[in-house]
């Protein structure tokens, strides 16, 4: 499976609003969108600066490497999870969403991506 078709699938079994696939860098690798208001390049480089401050607290405390990490607000969840040292997958619920399957569709695909990296 392509990049984009995984995705797209998990995007579409999650009803969520896009997912991408980031490296720790910034630069989004991929990403698929059902709403073009879904700012998916912003959310790519905004999340590896949180995912990259919650590392060096995990480390401080001694808690290993993190893994997955929830973000609820008013309007949307973002749910990031970490492929390997490099890259990670995000995904954008809808308020309305289900957390347990959107967690659950991108560990998923975080373990398809594992493969390709």
């Amino acid at each position: 499976m392509s990049f984009a078709e995984i995705l797209k699938e998990m995007v579409s079994r999650s009803e969520a609003l896009g997912g991408v696939i980031s490296g720790m860098d910034g630069i989004v690798v991929e990403e698929y969108a059902v709403q073009p208001e879904a700012d998916l390049q912003s959310l790519g480089a905004e999340a590896s600066s949180m995912v990259k401050a919650l590392e060096e607290i995990a480390a401080s405390l001694d808690f290993g490497a993190t893994k997955e990490v929830t973000l609820q607000t008013d309007r949307a969840t973002i749910l990031l999870r970490r492929i390997n040292p490099e890259y990670f997958l995000a995904l954008l619920l809808r308020p309305n969403c289900l957390l347990g399957k959107g967690r659950f569709l991108l560990k998923q695909a975080s373990y398809q991506l594992e493969r390709e990296f």
